[in-house]
């Protein structure tokens, strides 16, 4: 079975035949199958047309039979009805559903009786019976058909058809077989037999005899192709031959110039094998330096070492890549310094050997060894800046707390010079009040007490008791107000604070100043204005602006005005500080936040002003700050920041922010 399906395989003739004959038995398997399953259907109806004549011939007397119970009546009627071959059986019922006679006929079971009962066995045939002089039902007749008769009968005849299609399926199948061999499968087996006995490489003129007979068709055709192929194939291969040859030169002529492209290169290039580290290609810069050094060990030629190092011993071969890091090494023979790359690449005959390429870096070296001096000494002096930096940083942290401490003194002076009058006026009212009470405790001693007399000294002591309460509210009232922006500008602490109450109480610490000039400050805010920020950092942004624009905007006699206009917009507060004086040029303003820059250094101007209000505004604030100056005149300063502000506290913990800043205080 092994052989007969190789040579299946192998013929092109009995692979056709197999296949038309497989194609042609399964359409007659598929045709005998209809016409069996026809004449089955067909053989059902004509039973069941013989079944209900049965049932019409011995109705009536199977009726009288059950009717007057007679038993041998109705025996002679199943014995009759049981005498056909294709009855299995007999029964008749009465009313009651009793069997009142029944014959069946005994079958012996063998192996294919459940397939004839599941598909030939019909189904048992049943007749109602009718007593006519009586016209009353007295059972019914049934009668089931044998399943092996049938069976039998349809097996039989599909036997025989099966029979005589396989029979005309084999003839056919043996004429195509012939005819199939000897028009293709004998002349295709010449043909390949000649193919075989032509080599590929060297066809010559040998070429494919055409069958006879075969000129016009398939098979001379191919044959015919296989012939230009076998003379393309001789023309190729005689092409690819001359190019071989031209090839060949032109690779010893690339590889003359490639030894001559090496030699030319001022670099070391050298070929070793890993294996043993024999050096095994030199350019003419390496037999320069060392002499042609062909055969020998590398480390012993250009590391002057007997053991290879570390470099040569680890690089991996298989993966083609170069080292990650260069390696530098220095040569005692020449007294220089080299930067060595290496690579793994596959020799001409097969071999993985190691390329590699030294640069001469000696004069690199020097350079390094002269930037490493001079990095030294920039370190040096960089570190020298540096100080200086921090000094100087220093120096202007005390300049600005300076500054600080020198507005707080201003302060001080000023509310000392505001409280003298209340304090003096209360000095001056209780001096007067003592003196009316000594007279008119001498009246009262030496019972001259008259009613006018202390009707006068109550008239006096009540003007003396308000002018002493007024005047000592007033001067609370200063140092309220001064203790609070002392506090403020001290202890640098955010706060919930009305805004223009506050700018009010920095107004009345600067109104020793502002006495004496001929200039108004104007607050432009409404009064339920509530903050939670920094109010030491706005008291010290306001006095900054008002002495700026008092000290550089106007002459002592001049007429002006300052203006704090002050608005909302969300959560971010807008000042807008201005006033009407001379202005800067636009050099100036160019640096006005700048430290140290002032145009009034000779009239006791630090030039830190500006710059602590920048500071305070950017950092403490949280907010932004810009500056311009119209050119008809004045200065003008956009301050925007937020509402409130979160503040770390020395342990680490936030103050909470108050959830409805700008509301009013209650």
């Amino acid at each position: 079975m092994k052989n007969f399906s190789l040579h299946m395989r192998r013929s092109l003739a009995l692979r056709q035949t197999f296949w038309v004959l497989a194609l042609t038995m399964l359409t007659g398997l598929i045709t005998s199958s209809v016409r069996m399953t026809t004449d089955y259907y067909r053989d059902q109806e004509f039973l069941k047309e013989h079944i209900e004549q049965l049932f019409i011939i011995s109705e009536a007397s199977a009726a009288q039979s059950l009717y007057h119970l007679d038993t041998r009546q109705g025996e002679r009627i199943a014995e009759g009805l049981f005498s056909l071959p294709i009855i299995g059986r007999v029964r008749l019922v009465d009313d009651f559903g009793m069997v009142f006679v029944q014959r069946e006929r005994d079958r012996a079971d063998h192996a294919l009786t459940p397939l004839m009962v599941k598909i030939i066995q019909p189904a048992p045939f049943r007749h109602a019976l009718v007593f006519s002089p009586a016209n009353t039902a007295v059972g019914y007749i049934e009668i089931e058909l044998d399943a092996h008769p049938i069976f039998m009968e349809l097996f039989r005849r599909s036997a025989l058809a099966m029979m005589m299609d396989v029979i005309q399926y084999l003839t056919m199948a043996a004429i195509l077989a012939y005819i199939f061999y000897h028009t293709l499968g004998r002349p295709l087996l010449r043909m390949t037999t000649q193919i075989s006995t032509i080599h590929p490489s060297r066809p010559g003129k040998q070429r494919i005899l055409i069958p006879h007979g075969n000129e016009e068709n398939e098979l001379g055709q191919l044959a015919e192709t296989v012939n230009e192929i076998l003379s393309r194939l001789q023309a190729l291969n005689q092409e690819l031959e001359q190019r071989v040859k031209e090839r060949t030169a032109d690779l010893s002529r690339e590889r003359e110039q490639l030894l001559s492209i090496f030699d030319s290169i001022d670099e070391v290039i050298y070929v070793t094998d890993p294996s043993n580290h024999e050096i095994l290609f030199v350019n003419q810069a390496f037999k320069e330096l060392w002499g042609d050094a062909t055969g020998k060990k590398c480390h012993e030629i250009i590391h002057g070492n007997n053991l290879p190092c570390i470099h040569c011993t680890t690089l991996n071969l298989e993966s083609g890549k170069p080292h990650t890091k260069p390696h530098e090494f220095f040569n005692p023979a020449s007294l220089n310094w080299f930067r060595r790359l290496n690579r793994s690449i596959r020799w001409p005959d097969g071999r993985v050997v190691r390329y590699e390429m030294a640069f001469d870096i000696t004069m690199q070296k020097e350079a390094e060894n002269i930037l490493k001096e001079r990095s030294d000494e920039l370190e040096r002096i960089n570190k020298e800046l540096t100080d200086s930096i921090k000094a100087l940083q220093s120096a202007r942290e005390q300049l600005v707390q300076s500054e600080k401490m020198a507005s707080l003194g201003s302060l001080v002076a000023g509310i000392s010079h505001e409280i003298n009058t209340p304090i003096g006026n209360s000095i001056t009212a209780a001096t007067f009040l003592g003196e009316k009470t000594l007279n008119i405790l001498n009246l009262f001693s030496k019972n001259e007490l008259r009613q006018s007399d202390f009707t006068s000294f109550m008239d006096t002591a009540k003007e003396a008791t308000e002018i002493l309460q007024a005047n000592l509210q007033r001067a609370a009232d200063l140092i309220a107000s001064f203790k609070q922006v002392a506090v403020d500008q001290t202890s640098n602490q955010c706060r919930q604070f009305k805004l223009k109450a506050h700018i009010e109480d920095t107004l009345l610490s600067l109104s020793p100043r502002l006495r004496h000039t001929c200039q108004k400050v104007i607050i432009n805010c409404r009064n339920d204005l509530l903050l939670f920020q920094n109010p030491g950092a706005i008291s010290q942004i306001a006095t900054n602006l008002i002495l700026n624009s008092v000290t550089h905007a106007f002459d002592p006699d001049d007429e002006g005005e300052i203006h704090f206009d002050i608005s909302t917009s969300g959560d971010i507060v807008e000042i807008i500080y201005w006033d009407n004086g001379r202005g800067i040029s636009p050099q100036t303003l160019r640096h006005i936040f700048d430290p140290f820059y002032t145009t009034a250094r000779g009239e006791g101007g630090t030039g830190l002003g500006m710059h602590i209000t920048y500071n305070l505004v950017t950092q403490t604030l949280k907010g932004t700050i810009s500056c311009e100056s119209p050119e008809s005149g004045g200065i003008r300063f956009v301050i925007r920041f937020p509402l409130s502000i979160e503040q770390q506290q020395p342990d680490g913990l936030k103050t909470v922010t108050p959830e409805n800043p700008g509301a009013d205080i209650p």
